[in-house]
C-alpha cells in the first residue's frame, strides 16, 4: 500500500520511519542472498520470474 494511501486512511506507526528502514537494512543484510527478495533469491527464482529474466535479457 502506498505510504500516501496509509496516511489518508490514518494509519500511524509507532515506530518511526526512519528506524524501520534502519531495521530492514540491517536485517536484510544479514540475511543469506538466497533468502533475499533480489534476483538471486526470493520471487526471481520462481519459474514465472526465470521467465521474464530471460526474457528482460532477449530485449538488451
Amino acid at each position: 500500500m502506498h505510504f500516501r494511501t496509509l496516511r489518508q486512511l490514518a494509519v500511524r506507526s509507532v515506530i518511526p520511519s526512519d528506524e524501520v528502514v534502519q531495521v530492514m537494512l540491517e536485517v536484510g543484510t544479514a540475511m543469506p542472498e538466497a533468502l533475499r527478495e533480489t534476483a538471486r533469491g526470493g520471487l526471481a527464482q520462481t519459474p514465472t520470474g526465470k521467465q521474464i529474466m530471460a526474457d528482460l535479457r532477449k530485449k538488451k
